[in-house]
């Protein structure tokens, strides 16, 4: 959020901004930001990316997210998980409004 002027901001401003513009909000908080989209009724969607790791990792699991957004398309009210457990990426899609999930394994 430094980049963009928005440092220091809590997490539900934060939330707000990325709803008002219609932006994916990409984050390593799942626990604060999974629970402030489960509460809006309509959100473009969230990208975990988990466990916060070094930057060269923090690609490696951004080039899964956007792989795996360009074959199911936007996200929206859905949160995408992102994990990285003993050298394997999971990929985990979950609609916030309690709807189905599915779970897709790549490396």
């Amino acid at each position: 959020m430094a980049r963009i002027g928005k440092a220091g901001w809590e997490d539900w401003s934060i939330a707000a901004h990325a709803r008002e513009g219609d932006f994916v909000l990409v984050t390593n908080n799942e626990i604060d930001f999974a629970a402030i989209y489960a509460e809006a009724p309509l959100h473009a969607g969230l990208v975990i990316l988990a466990p916060n790791v070094n930057r060269g990792l923090q690609k490696r699991l951004f080039r899964a997210a956007l792989n795996a957004l360009a074959v199911s398309g936007e996200p929206i009210n859905g949160l995408l998980k992102v994990s990285l457990e003993a050298g394997t990426i999971t990929l985990e899609c979950v609609e916030l409004g309690g709807g189905a999930e599915a779970h897709v394994k790549t490396n």
